[in-house]
């Protein structure tokens, strides 16, 4: 029963999945879906319902066709009551503001949602109101708006004035003002000459105004006598034609901008495609292996940067094309190499500029929930180039969940979401990017907790492993504890308690007798393995802990505010640039360290069919079927409306960021009473 109640819910929910595909009223698809034909039916049956209303005026047709006429009518009412019944219940997929009852009562108060109700209603209501159904019918005209919902046009007039409404509001005020004056000028010109036609300002007032429209209702009706109010008449006149001329240009203006950026928009989404379609997931030589029948195959994995010169020759696009896409498109970013830590360490001596493609799901990077006890996170995916792929084959490869931060509010000085030090956050003048990144920094937080939260739900116990990157070309350091600031004793990390230094050799690893085991065979298999640094082959080097260089661990380092140590496992690996970056035997070392991890933590675990494709089938980027990944939105326009909506609902939610909050005084108290002095030397 309960199997039977589970497969129910998935199904009911698929429908509405689908209606929210019907809904979206976008007929842009191309090639059209089915959902498209869909859109097209209500269309349809909205201008068969019109010409209906239209041929009932007629009582000849009436007399003739009035069997058939009543049939179309009984039909779209019906089906109209459907169509506004599952939208109304589909409306908290298309926005989360209409979620709930009062969502969905904030839904039927839209235009659009009137628009239906307007249409609809007056057929129930002519059950209960004396007033004839057929006076009631002419509100079904007012379904044609719907039209206006799959048209182009007035979104872009919409567009058109909402640009210019600055300058309509200043010019109609002008026009007013100069209008007002000039009523009163004429009042005093032509009251004294005859006061029967003019006897106050208002009718002076109403009197222009009237001019303005044609005078309708004859108000001005009545011929000026005085030079002076024959003047200010002709001025009034020179204003009418202004008064029109200069909104009508205005809006003119405002719509032939509104075109020229929906044409750029639509060449940009066209540029995107093409630009996209150079970050295919393939494989390459240098990471081969034998699969399950013997036959020699590579892993896949998507291009961690393509250069320029490469996207200028194989997409036919100019530089400044292919940086507007970037600029444009918010799953890419133009990365300087001579300025990153390779081309420092490289000594780089002239700018390289490329283009590095990212998976976006979420407003400040990526979370992908695989439902495993390892999460996979690369808190510097932004500022440390080639740690985010570097993480996600890992992810992959184990079937680990995937978390990454690549985006933020503030590129000129990005806070960093792994050391958390509240003093970079305070150092942010611009209060609204600093309110962005607080929230986008608790959002971070409270998705890594979720994963967390669920593996405590099932009795087991979470790892978090944190890719960030070394400037020693062929390292791979595993790093659990760190030394002192005063470097005095090795493997030790620092703890901020009560504004107090106390030093103690607390580890942030639960199971320590598991992790010496997987580093041992890490490091085994690890050593078999070499890389190419400036035409020099290098074993790869991997060390556990030795951080002379590094500083202690605070409680705002987010291992520690995970509760690394105390209910969970957390750890660092530092790759260095030769072996993820310039070199394509990275893919070799994430399967050695993923074989690792899920031999001694979830040995019995498949690995989700997902994450299967991600490193051993080939595809468009990060997702398997361009544009239509569920998880990776390929439209920009979609990514921009999916990290708008994310960090409304962040900020909503998330407040300020607290760096003092209950996670490090528990953390210190922790490390307080546990008093573990032994120090642990990894080798």
């Amino acid at each position: 029963m309960e199997e039977y109640k589970c497969e129910s819910a998935m199904t009911i929910s698929e429908f509405k999945e689908n209606l929210k595909l019907v809904f979206d009223d976008d007929l842009r698809t191309r090639p059209l879906k089915w959902n498209n034909y869909v859109d097209l039916t209500i269309i349809g049956v909205i201008i068969i319902s019109t010409i209906e209303v239209f041929l009932s005026t007629f009582d000849s047709v009436v007399e003739r066709y009035g069997t058939i006429l009543n049939f179309i009518n009984w039909f779209t009412i019906l089906f109209f009551t459907v169509e506004i019944a599952l939208r109304i219940w589909t409306a908290d997929l298309l926005d989360d503001k209409y979620k709930g009852f009062m969502g969905r009562l904030h839904y039927c108060c839209s235009f659009y949602g009137l628009v239906d109700i307007v249409s609809t209603l007056p057929f129930y209501l002519s059950f209960f109101l004396s007033t004839p159904y057929s006076v009631l019918k002419v509100f079904r005209v007012f379904r044609l708006l719907r039209l206006f919902h799959y048209m182009k046009s007035p979104r872009l007039l919409v567009k058109a004035v909402s640009s210019k409404k600055d300058e309509l509001l200043a010019s109609v005020a002008f026009l007013a003002l100069v209008t007002v004056i000039l009523s009163f000028l004429l009042y005093f010109a032509e009251h004294a000459v005859q006061p029967e036609q003019c006897e106050n300002g208002w009718q002076s007032l109403m009197w222009a105004f009237a001019k303005y429209l044609g005078d309708p209702g004859k108000i001005a009706d009545f011929t000026l006598v005085s030079p002076w109010a024959n003047f200010i008449a002709f001025l009034v006149g020179i204003l009418g034609v202004a008064i029109f001329a200069v909104p009508t240009g205005l809006i003119g203006s405002g719509f032939m901008d509104a075109i020229e950026e929906d044409k750029k928009a639509r060449e940009m989404e066209e540029a995107s495609v093409i630009l996209h379609k150079r970050f295919r997931r393939t494989g390459q030589t240098s990471s081969w292996y034998f699969n399950e029948e013997k036959k020699k195959r590579t892993y896949k994995y998507v291009d961690r940067y393509q250069s320029m010169v490469y996207l200028q020759i194989n997409s036919g696009m100019s530089s400044e094309k292919i940086m507007d896409v970037v600029n444009y498109c918010p799953d890419f970013r133009l990365v300087n190499m001579a300025s990153t830590q390779s081309g420092i360490a490289q000594n780089m001596r002239h700018d390289r500029l490329v283009v590095v493609n990212f998976p976006l799901n979420t407003e400040y990077g990526c979370c992908l929930d695989r439902e495993s006890n390892v999460t996979i996170v690369a808190p510097a995916a932004l500022s440390q180039m080639a740690t985010g792929n570097a993480a996600f084959s890992l992810a992959a490869m184990g079937g680990f969940n995937y978390v990454s931060r690549e985006l933020t509010p503030n590129p000129e000085d990005p806070f960093g979401f792994y050391t958390m030090d509240k003093e970079d956050l305070d150092l942010m003048g611009d209060y609204d990017k600093k309110e962005d990144v607080e929230s986008q920094a608790l959002h971070f937080m409270d998705d890594l907790k979720k994963l967390k939260q669920r593996s405590e739900a099932r009795g087991e116990k979470h790892w978090f492993i944190f890719v960030l990157r070394t400037t020693k070309s062929e390292l791979v350091h595993f790093w659990r504890l760190a030394t002192d600031e005063k470097k005095e004793m090795a493997n030790r990390i620092t703890v901020e308690a009560d504004n107090n230094r106390e030093y103690g050799s607390t580890i942030l690893l639960e199971d320590e007798e598991k992790f010496q085991t997987i580093f041992q065979e890490v490091q085994s298999a690890l050593s078999e393995r070499k890389v190419t640094v400036r035409d020099e082959e290098k074993n790869i080097v991997t060390k556990i802990d030795n951080c002379d260089r590094l500083k202690g661990v605070k409680p705002s380092n987010i291992m520690c505010r995970m509760g690394g140590g105390i209910d969970c496992n957390a750890l660092t690996i530092r790759f260095g640039y030769g072996v993820i970056l310039v070199n394509n035997t990275h893919l070799l070392a994430m399967k050695d360290i993923a074989d690792a991890f899920k031999r001694h933590i979830e040995p019995d675990r498949e690995i989700p069919e997902e994450a299967k494709r991600c490193y051993l089938e080939d595809g468009d980027g990060f997702a398997d079927k361009y544009g239509e990944e569920k998880v990776f939105l390929r439209s920009p326009q979609a990514l921009k409306e999916m990290i708008r909506k994310a960090n409304e609902y962040a900020r909503a939610r998330f407040e300020h960021l607290d760096l003092d909050g209950k996670e490090q005084k528990d953390f210190a108290e922790h490390c307080k009473s546990r008093k573990r002095n032994t120090i642990v030397n990894g080798k």
